[in-house]
């Protein structure tokens, strides 16, 4: 199933209830065929605190993410982005290292670089450092990007990439900052 918009979900469940009864709105954040019943789900809505109470007997392990319907769909919606987005991103960079006939290196050194921290404090570094080195960054990916498209490949994220950082940039998340990288 597709995660639907937050607006969507709230119409829906407006309609479906007609000012009867609790909402839920459950949003999967596992896979349901390697996991079983004991799937990671967030829930929201009126309802959301009582089905978690309800499914934990089954080992269903219930987040409760707020009271609104639409917000587990939301939060289920920018899973997809972030998952998808780290699938496509690896793809991104396999395909021009195999044409580099270095796929084994770069897989190991992006495993090898990743595994020095935890995936938490990986994300919030990834939030923290870009708004201090926009511009630096912007310069190197549209060097990066040169340097791809003369392999033959079309770096597609490694465009998307470089734009969010020059978006950073321009909006001047450097200076508001003193250059200083926030704890």
């Amino acid at each position: 199933m597709v995660a639907r918009s937050p607006p969507a979900v709230k119409q829906r469940a407006q309609k479906a209830l007609g000012g009867h009864g609790e909402y839920v709105d459950v949003g999967v954040l596992d896979n349901i065929s390697a996991q079983g019943p004991r799937i990671l789900v967030v829930v929201a809505g009126p309802g959301a605190r009582r089905f978690a109470e309800m499914m934990k007997p089954y080992g269903m392990t219930a987040d409760v993410v707020g009271d609104e319907p639409g917000q587990a769909a939301f939060l289920k919606m920018m899973s997809n982005v972030f998952a998808k987005g780290i699938a496509a991103l690896a793809f991104e960079v396999m395909v021009p290292a195999q044409r580099m006939n270095m796929t084994d290196q770069v897989f190991q050194y992006a495993i090898k670089y990743l595994d020095r921290f935890s995936l938490s404090e990986n994300v919030t570094t990834r939030l923290t450092h870009p708004a201090v080195h926009a511009p630096r960054r912007t310069q190197e990916l549209t060097e990066i990007i040169g340097d791809l498209e003369a392999l033959g490949f079309d770096p597609v994220l490694t465009r998307a990439i470089r734009d969010v950082h020059k978006r950073l940039a321009d909006l001047g998340t450097r200076e508001a900052l003193n250059a200083t990288v926030p704890d």
